[in-house]
């Protein structure tokens, strides 16, 4: 084999590493797009746990102080919205941690395709670009692609909104039943 082989097979390699690196990093960002989407919906969803529950409370808290509206058994009523919000929390945050795991597994493995790819055509040690040599802690620099947590960062926040949701729930409804003592109309 001839030197200008070599240099065109070097060219050859470079080219589709450079093309693979790019689709390879469309992909990754559009996955991180995703666990960040996914994260907003939840805390969406949380958020709209939050207001319901606020809002029957109220109602229930309206009723207990009312003379012209009874509602038989409000601890009963109490107890259901408190049940149905952890169950609703836990459901919202356990789709959401699998789907952000399931995006992030996706991301990781795109990296390690990378990463791969640079070793198989020995970019991880050094390349010459425009005649200067670049190191391949340049092009690789750091701890591997996706091995970060910042994903465990996106899950974290959701199990702290919703244990947030679900102790507000559970103080709200034992306000409720401790003034459900208290006689309808004051």
């Amino acid at each position: 084999m001839n030197p200008s082989d070599t240099v065109e097979v070097c060219e050859q390699n470079l080219s589709s590493f450079v093309q693979n690196k790019r689709e390879v990093f469309d992909a990754m960002r559009a996955y991180q797009a995703s666990e960040l989407a996914h994260k907003t919906d939840a805390i969406n969803f949380l958020k709209t746990i939050l207001t319901v529950t606020v809002v029957l409370y109220g109602a229930i808290l309206g009723a207990l102080f009312s003379s012209e509206i009874v509602i038989e058994g409000k601890n009963w009523i109490t107890f259901a919205i408190l049940l149905g919000d952890c169950i609703a929390i836990f459901i919202v945050a356990n789709a959401t941690k699998k789907k952000i795991t399931a995006s992030h597994e996706v991301y990781e493995k795109l990296g390690n395709e990378y990463e791969r790819f640079t070793r198989i055509l020995q970019l991880n040690k050094h390349v010459v670009v425009d005649g200067e040599r670049i190191e391949g802690k340049a092009l690789n620099p750091g701890k591997p692609i996706g091995s970060g947590d910042g994903y465990l960062k996106s899950i974290h926040i959701i199990e702290e909104i919703g244990w947030a949701v679900g102790i507000l729930s559970l103080a709200l409804a034992v306000v409720l039943w401790s003034l459900s003592s208290v006689p309808s109309g004051g």
